[in-house]
């Protein structure tokens, strides 16, 4: 290589260049790629909106994760049947389980039953009690997650709207849960 081969690849290399070695062995400047064009503010938008969903996502399905999801798609149900049994129960103290009209929990009282045949030590109320629990401690939690992307979407919308890629570049968000491990 002469010299002034060398002081050559040397210049472009302060310039951004890369060294590559042609079938000979001879070394050679290859120019930098030229820059992507920056995205629209739009399809910035579009790529966050993306993210911040798949982390919503992430952080309710963490939430269920102690339930499958043939059980969790029964919630509504029982959260209504499991008010209706306590209603029930509360306004007609002398009702045992028992004479309950097993029509008005068309689940949970027939899943009530099998657990305490299959010998789960519990009964109606008490699992009618323990479903309001379970809600209680899992819709704020739910709540919670969806307020951050709720407020998360309306800083991205505002600064789409404003046409400011550097306030939406800006915007972060972080979910409770799947907590985060430090090392």
């Amino acid at each position: 290589m002469t010299e002034a081969l060398y002081k050559t690849l040397m210049t472009d290399l302060n310039k951004g260049h890369s060294i590559g070695v042609d079938e000979n062995g001879m070394p050679f400047s290859i120019p930098p790629a030229k820059p992507l064009p920056e995205k629209t503010i739009q399809e910035q938008f579009k790529c966050m909106l993306e993210k911040l969903n798949d982390d919503y996502e992430r952080a309710v399905q963490y939430l269920k994760s102690t339930y499958p999801l043939s059980e969790a798609i029964t919630w509504p149900v029982q959260i209504n049947e499991a008010k209706i049994v306590l209603k029930l129960l509360e306004d007609n103290p002398t009702l045992t389980v028992n004479d309950f009209p097993a029509e008005l929990a068309p689940f949970l009282y027939p899943l009530s039953a099998s657990r305490v045949a299959l010998g789960y030590p519990s009964d109606l109320e008490h699992l009618a009690t323990r479903v309001i629990q379970n809600d209680a401690l899992f819709t704020p939690a739910l709540s919670q997650v969806t307020a951050i992307r709720h407020m998360t979407k309306r800083m991205m919308l505002d600064a789409v709207a404003a046409e400011d890629s550097v306030a939406l570049k800006a915007i972060t968000w972080t979910f409770p849960w799947p907590p985060q491990l430090i090392e």
